[in-house]
């Protein structure tokens, strides 16, 4: 009797498991996979006045960069990085006077971003204290006292799902820079000029 008890107990477990097992793979099984991110490039391109300043080495005028920020059309908000290897954001100085800048060639952050809406792109800046002109001629730069750190690039645009978007962020120089007897005010007039989707 002893042995038929053992049996029962061991053929009781075994249907057991069989039974929890069918009831676990019977659940639907939830999918857990999330979207892979997109690609958002920033470039800056600078309009200038060319009787007042021109594209040369010699020609200066920087920005200094210290946080770029994307915001999501939910009110989220990422950083953008300087490219995709960084690991944080970290003050960078820019040419407003580069080439690159002339053919909107210039990177100005760079980051993988999850796929969705986004509403506008922000930037904390520090303009330059001068602007040089044919690499001797420093002219001063004041600050319009009403403007603040904080530029908002507001245009909508979407990140997709593994591909890029490439934005054009726009300083036009030749209004931003107001010239004076011998000085310019700095009151920075800017846009998204354009949107690229890869």
């Amino acid at each position: 009797m002893n042995t038929k008890r053992k049996i029962f107990r061991i053929v009781a477990f075994f249907g057991l498991c069989l039974v929890l097992l069918g009831i676990n793979l019977s659940c639907g099984q939830y999918d857990y996979s999330s979207p892979l991110p997109g690609i958002v490039s920033l470039h800056l391109h600078s309009i200038v006045d060319t009787t007042q300043m021109n594209f040369t080495p010699l020609d200066n005028f920087v920005i200094k960069v210290a946080q770029i920020n994307v915001i999501r059309s939910d009110g989220a908000q990422a950083i953008i990085n300087a490219d995709l290897s960084a690991l944080q954001r970290t003050t960078s100085i820019y040419n407003t006077l580069d080439t690159r800048a002339r053919d909107s060639s210039l990177v100005v952050g760079e980051s993988y971003l999850p796929p969705g809406d986004y509403v506008s792109v922000g930037m904390l800046i520090q303009a330059g204290t001068q602007v040089v002109l044919d690499g001797y001629r420093d002219i001063r730069v004041t600050l319009d006292p009403s403007v603040g750190a904080a530029i908002f690039f507001k245009r909508p645009f979407h990140i997709a799902e593994g591909q890029r978007t490439t934005i054009i962020l726009t300083l036009d120089l030749s209004k931003s820079l107001i010239k004076q007897v011998d000085t310019y005010i700095f009151d920075p007039v800017y846009s998204i000029s354009s949107i690229q989707y890869e």
